[in-house]
């Protein structure tokens, strides 16, 4: 499902961010802030007794990041700032995979 604007007031207003008038601001601000936060957990992640190989670590932030939210993702870049990378089929960077999100 699409994300609404109401959906991107959600995602700015949890991170303490300022919410933009226009929808188009408000999809790329919290679609970079989400970004952000994909790639830094992935650079976080530190490997301990077993070695994690990077689908691990991106799976590991999903979950955290997206999935306990109600959210997903098509693919992710962290080279050269974060983006998010459109799906082909629906050119959307971000889905909701349930009504109600956060």
């Amino acid at each position: 499902m699409k994300l609404s604007s109401t959906d991107y007031n959600k995602i700015l207003n949890n991170y303490n961010r300022r919410v933009p008038k226009t929808l188009k601001n408000k999809r790329s601000r919290a679609e970079s802030l989400l970004a952000r936060k994909m790639c830094s957990c992935v650079k976080k992640i530190k490997t301990r007794r077993r070695k994690f190989k990077k689908p691990d670590k991106i799976a590991i932030c999903s979950k955290s990041i997206f999935k306990n939210r109600g959210l997903r993702f098509n693919r992710i870049s962290c080279k050269k700032g974060s983006s998010f990378i459109k799906n082909k089929k629906t050119g959307l960077k971000l889905t909701k995979t349930r009504k109600k999100i956060f």
